[in-house]
């Protein structure tokens, strides 16, 4: 099942890794020279256009990084979206968000940013910095949190109006006219919120969305229907976060264990485990564990191919990765599992779903990109099996007695 319509080629997900490791280095010993450079000379880099009231008519928002924080953009975009209705409104996106931006319906354009590209060809990124300048953009919107190549391209842009966040130690203030300080106990969709209204929008509703095209949900539901077989009910199980996600993983071991204390504690359930064209084998392995009420659904061709199988689901276990996000998006309840990370800055939205935190006393760790506390992470390992059986447990009894079972 993790092949043809399901399936595509990892050479996709092989750009965004390398990507990824490039934003990194990048990052770090380009990025934090240049944006103490331009701290130091501040003001001698003021906009040379001087932006008028009501005069913004041509927008740039910024996502390189993260599918479930662009998820988790969506409402501060719709706010946008709906102040800035008569405006044109591009986005940058990368390899790793690209897919995702894609699926949304706020932009007028989408370019798409090649690191790789920019790296080999240096003139290259001359070329894309000219051409971006030259679109004048009366207001730019940088929504990552703390690379700072991304906010000396909103500089580099010549905008008269700059919104970003001023995260604590990534020296990216100077770079813009406008700032937001993130908190480590303020929800992400909350943030980005806050970046939108920096920005002139009002403030929304935090509701998540996903748009699904038909033919990707009916496709799902024949998956779902061949999955299920005689069950009542289909759990699914992300075992994967990406590939630098590895800290935030529940073992595998206790995945198995749960499958087969679901299935075997009742034969209404079938379980089915997701997970990107990289996550294949891990998937594979998992679901061959469990027996043979579990299948691998895992190299969904697309956000919105993944998102229908979600939503065809009735319930999602998962560590924190983006799809914790896009479950929460098309309404399906989640048992979310935590370990280094803040389950009150990145939890699911909604009131749908049940956090498990790891008992362990220092988690969280994890407030920034990818700097956690430690190198052993024993975190994920200390949530146990039959802590998370009765969350699933509790969580599908009120299924059952709201009859919400049914696709």
């Amino acid at each position: 099942m993790a092949s043809g319509k399901w399936q595509v080629t990892l050479a996709t997900q092989e750009v965004s890794m390398r990507e990824k490791g490039l934003l990194k280095f990048i990052d770090r010993f380009v990025g934090v020279p240049i944006a103490f450079l331009l701290g130091t000379t501040s003001r001698l880099w003021q906009p040379r256009r001087i932006l008028s009231q009501g005069a913004v008519c041509n927008i740039l928002i910024i996502k390189l990084s993260a599918v479930g924080d662009s998820i988790l953009a969506v409402p501060a975009w719709r706010s946008l979206r709906e102040r800035f209705c008569q405006s044109g409104i591009t986005v940058i996106c990368s390899s790793v968000t690209h897919d995702t931006l894609s699926a949304f319906p706020f932009f007028d354009d989408i370019i798409h940013l090649n690191i790789e590209k920019m790296v080999r060809k240096p003139r290259a990124l001359f070329g894309f910095l000219r051409d971006l300048r030259s679109r004048e953009f009366d207001l730019v919107i940088d929504f990552d949190q703390w690379m700072r190549m991304t906010a000396l391209l909103s500089f580099a842009t010549g905008a008269p109006k700059r919104v970003g966040f001023d995260t604590k130690d990534q020296h990216r203030r100077f770079c813009y006219t406008h700032t937001v300080r993130p908190s480590k106990q303020r929800h992400e969709v909350n943030s980005f919120m806050d970046l939108a209204v920096a920005a002139g929008a009002a403030r929304g509703s935090r509701e998540l969305q996903m748009w699904i095209p038909d033919e990707d949900l009916a496709a799902a539901r024949d998956t779902i229907s061949y999955a299920r077989r005689d069950s009542r009910i289909v759990v699914a199980f992300h075992p994967g976060c990406g590939g630098s996600g590895t800290p935030r993983q529940w073992p595998a071991d206790a995945f198995v264990n749960l499958g087969k204390k679901l299935t075997e504690n009742s034969r209404e359930i079938a379980v089915v485990v997701t997970g990107s064209p990289g996550e294949i084998p891990l998937a594979e392995e998992i679901a061959n564990r469990i027996g043979d009420r579990c299948i691998s659904l895992a190299g969904a061709q697309s956000i919105t191919r993944f998102a229908a199988l979600l939503k065809c689901c009735n319930l999602l276990v998962c560590g924190n990765t983006g799809a914790m996000h896009v479950a929460a998006a098309v309404g399906v309840p989640t048992v979310a599992l935590h370990g280094p990370t803040n389950p009150h800055k990145w939890g699911p939205v909604g009131d749908n779903h049940v956090v498990i935190q790891s008992p362990i006393p220092c988690s969280p760790c994890l407030d920034l990109g990818f700097d956690y506390g430690c190198t052993s992470h024993p975190c994920m390992g200390m949530i146990t099996v039959d802590g998370v059986f009765d969350a699933v447990s509790s969580r599908l009894a009120r299924l059952r007695s709201g009859d919400e079972v049914s696709l």
